[in-house]
């Protein structure tokens, strides 16, 4: 049996297992609540740290088997597909490093290397054009992309080299950073055309989809540690990646806050789940939230809406029912909570 079959049955035990043990708690963030700047980076770092990881060659083939779609796979930067590679190799397609691997620290190295959370399939040609490019938004072009052409290379408007990915993984490849920077403790490189507000505007603007989700999901089940910034967004606004010991503090924001924990009860369940959280502040509320529930592969289920008129504690119910009213059946099921510029996710679990 060949590299990627014996990869997706692995995946597909994990998954199982997942499912029946509930690995991933609602309390995995416990602690974190109301902390920002340095104490919030430490905490997280410490939920975080000391993840599971595996060889390079290992952690390249989940990767490709997490990102493989109708048998292909496709540049996270510039959009272009090709075939599967089967048995998997990395001679047509590479793994590249969201944070260079020239700009990694001493300590921890097999680790950066392999860990998956900052991992993607790219064109070799195109990685070797990002090298260890900073990212950001291109106004001179040198370069676009020939199958999407929102990835360029060139300058920003400052007259610094950059890469700029397409706009469907702009929000993945500032998560991925953000988490890189936590997970080993090192602050965005001091290096001209690095800037976080563009990344935290990607962040914004290209917030977790459905994809992003499920593949954090299949990452903590390898790696048993999490990507925060995709379960959690608004941490992203409570850090300074330039500056870890910066002070900000929780009522700097303006927009509307949640509370940092959604609680889905029961979990797992069998007729329906109560999806709560808690609303602090709904200056710009526009007073109509939703939540949307998604299968394991990423696939939209059903879409629950409602009308918030106060704050404190909301609850949205979900039945186990897809957006025709059919039942669906047992399994695990992610959700993803918006609510003006949050975005939140969980992960549910239906037994019939």
């Amino acid at each position: 049996m060949n590299t990627k079959y014996i990869g997706r049955i692995i995946l597909l035990n994990l998954l199982i297992i997942a499912s029946v043990f509930q690995i991933y708690a609602d309390d995995y963030y416990a602690g974190t609540q109301g902390l920002s700047g340095q104490e919030l980076v430490d905490t997280l770092h410490s939920i975080i740290d000391d993840h599971t990881y595996y060889s390079y060659q290992q952690a390249g083939e989940y990767v490709f088997i997490m990102n493989e779609e109708d048998d292909s796979l496709t540049c996270v930067y510039s959009g272009e597909r090709t075939p599967m590679p089967n048995p998997i190799h990395f001679q047509y397609f590479n793994r590249e490093h969201t944070w260079p691997q020239s700009l990694f620290e001493e300590d921890e190295l097999a680790q950066k290397k392999s860990d998956m959370h900052h991992l993607y399939p790219t064109n070799p040609d195109v990685n070797n054009l990002r090298a260890n490019l900073p990212f950001g938004d291109i106004h001179t072009v040198f370069w676009v992309s020939i199958y999407d052409t929102t990835c360029k290379y060139g300058l920003n408007m400052d007259g610094e080299e950059c890469f700029e990915p397409r706009d469907c993984h702009k929000g993945d490849a500032a998560r991925a950073l953000f988490y890189f920077a936590i997970r080993y403790d090192m602050e965005l490189p001091d290096i001209t055309g690095w800037h976080q507000e563009i990344l935290k505007e990607w962040h914004t603007t290209d917030p977790p989809d459905s994809s992003e989700i499920t593949r954090n999901e299949e990452v903590y089940i390898l790696q048993e540690n999490r990507n925060p910034f995709i379960d959690h967004p608004e941490f992203v606004d409570l850090i300074d990646f330039e500056d870890f010991s910066n002070p900000i503090g929780v009522d700097d924001f303006d927009y509307i806050k949640t509370s940092l924990h959604i609680v889905s009860y029961p979990n797992p369940f069998n007729s329906s789940t109560n999806i709560s959280f808690f609303i602090t502040d709904y200056t710009e509320l526009n007073g109509l939230t939703e939540i949307k529930i998604y299968n394991i592969k990423g696939e939209l289920i059903n879409t629950l809406t409602k009308q918030i008129g106060k704050t404190g504690e909301c609850k949205i119910i979900w039945n186990g029912k897809d957006d025709y009213r059919k039942d669906i059946q047992s399994g695990i099921y992610l959700y993803q909570l918006k609510i003006g510029k949050n975005v939140h996710s969980g992960k549910i679990t239906l037994i019939r």
